[in-house]
């Protein structure tokens, strides 16, 4: 039985699948690191909401370099610059690609 599901993983039908559902998955971790990311930052500095909203899609390793930045921040200005380089290094990479 073993064998046959080994068998499995090398078939074209199951990678696609494997790959949606990864792709999924990190997709629905980006929306709910974007979602902590706005309640973090309405709670805390609620003036830089819409900068945050325009973010967009980030992936999700810079998104939680983002939170932890924000949930550092001391002061608003400190929580701007972080989503001015946020924006930057979104804006940079996506001319990169």
């Amino acid at each position: 039985m073993a064998g046959k599901y080994h068998d499995l993983h090398s078939t074209w039908i199951y990678q696609e699948i494997k790959a949606q559902v990864q792709a999924d998955l990190q997709a629905q971790q980006c929306q709910d690191l974007h979602h902590i990311l706005l309640k973090i930052i309405e709670a805390r500095f609620p003036r830089l909401t819409t900068q945050a909203q325009a973010l967009g899609q980030l992936q999700p390793e810079h998104l939680q370099q983002i939170i932890i930045h924000i949930g550092s921040a001391q002061r608003e200005r400190e929580a701007k610059v972080v989503l001015e380089e946020a924006k930057q290094h979104k804006t940079s990479n996506d001319y990169t690609k």
